[in-house]
C-alpha cells in the first residue's frame, strides 16, 4: 500500500504540473501549437489532477490515521497537498 501511495503521489505531482502549464494558458500566450497536444494536457491538468490529489489526499490521511511511517518524500506530500487547495480553489470558486 506503501508503494501505490507514492506512485499515485508521483502521478498526481505530473497532473499538478500541467494543471500550472492550463492556468498559464488561461493568462498568457499559447506555448505549445498543437491543438491535439493541448487537448491531452487541458485534460490531464483539470480533471485527471484534481481526482489523483483527491486520491493521494485520502491516502495520506488514511496512513495518518493508521500511524503508519510514509515513504513518499516530505517535499512531494507538502507540494501534492498546497496544489490540492490551489486545484480546489479554481475548480469551485
Amino acid at each position: 500500500m506503501n508503494l501505490f501511495h507514492v506512485f499515485i503521489s508521483r502521478v498526481s505531482f505530473i497532473c499538478n504540473l500541467l494543471f500550472l502549464y492550463c492556468l498559464m494558458l488561461t493568462r498568457m500566450k499559447d506555448f505549445i501549437q498543437n491543438h491535439p497536444i493541448n487537448a491531452t494536457i487541458a485534460t490531464l491538468g483539470i480533471a485527471v489532477s484534481f481526482f489523483f490529489n483527491c486520491l493521494v489526499q485520502l491516502v495520506s490521511f488514511y496512513f495518518l490515521i493508521k500511524k503508519t511511517k510514509l515513504i513518499t518524500p516530505t517535499w512531494l506530500l507538502w507540494s501534492n497537498f498546497l496544489l490540492f487547495i490551489c486545484e480546489a480553489y479554481f475548480t469551485f470558486w
